[in-house]
């Protein structure tokens, strides 16, 4: 996978994301410590920990996940986003 399918994520996230062959978009099932969720992973702000995966749940809310609490992701589809951030 390219490094911009990750966007902004790094270290130890990013190792998750790789490591259940997952991708920024993936509408995924996420198995924590914590419980199961569902939803779309979102990209990140490069300046933001390393620490989390951010999911947009199909409720409308975002959660952070820690990313040393996912024990199993399984990807259940894709569709990359196209957005633009305005400009003032």
């Amino acid at each position: 996978m390219e490094t911009d399918q990750f966007k902004g994520y790094r270290g130890e996230a990013l190792e998750v994301l790789k490591k259940f062959n997952v991708r920024v978009w993936s509408d995924v099932e996420i198995r924590s410590k914590k419980g199961t969720f569902s939803g779309v992973i979102l990209p990140r702000s490069e300046i933001a920990d390393d620490r989390h995966i951010v999911l947009k749940m199909h409720n409308g809310y975002n959660i952070g996940i820690r990313a040393e609490s996912i024990e199993d992701i399984r990807e259940t589809g894709y569709k990359e986003a196209h957005y633009k951030i305005p400009e003032s």
